[in-house]
């Protein structure tokens, strides 16, 4: 029986098609032996990249000037004061700067993450919760927020993440 099925089908496909065009590992029932042709991905400028994540670009401006503002802020009032109690309070200044310009910077780089909108949100959380408990504590003495910190940190540190996924 099965010999005569293989026989039948054999006549369909002879009958229905150019005799000449039968491909053998397509009654057999086999794939393709090509393998299916790979089409590079169309060319996208940077403009186009910068035009995609125009908000990311801007809020990167924002953050980057308020950093420049709170720096010098910081310089000319805390940092310009010779008291010597003030020690620890200039080095938490002078990293909360440091953290809020240098992710300020990587924002600008978030439209080339594979997820730029998660990236951009977890670095600015990130940086309103990691710098702002440090400027406050710095510039008007208040720690109640000294605990919010390390959520801050440890969303700086999955937006990093963010830019391998």
């Amino acid at each position: 029986m099965h010999i005569l099925g293989l026989f039948f089908t054999v006549v369909a496909v002879v009958n229905t098609e150019d005799p000449r065009k039968i491909d053998v590992r397509k009654l057999a029932g086999l794939a393709d032996p090509l393998p299916p042709k790979i089409v590079p991905p169309p060319k996208v400028t940077m403009w186009e990249v910068a035009n995609c994540a125009r908000y990311s670009i801007r809020l990167a401006g924002l953050l980057g000037a308020s950093a420049v503002v709170l720096g010098a802020y910081g310089a000319h009032t805390l940092l310009a004061n010779p008291d010597p109690n003030l020690d620890e309070a200039k080095k938490v200044f002078e990293t909360a700067n440091r953290y809020h310009f240098y992710h300020s910077i990587a924002l600008l780089a978030a439209p080339l993450a594979r997820y730029p909108k998660v990236t951009s949100m977890f670095l600015v959380m990130g940086m309103v919760m990691f710098c702002g408990p440090l400027y406050l504590q710095t510039l008007r003495q208040d720690s109640r927020f000294r605990h919010v910190t390390p959520f801050g940190g440890t969303s700086l540190i999955i937006a990093w993440l963010t830019f391998i996924i």
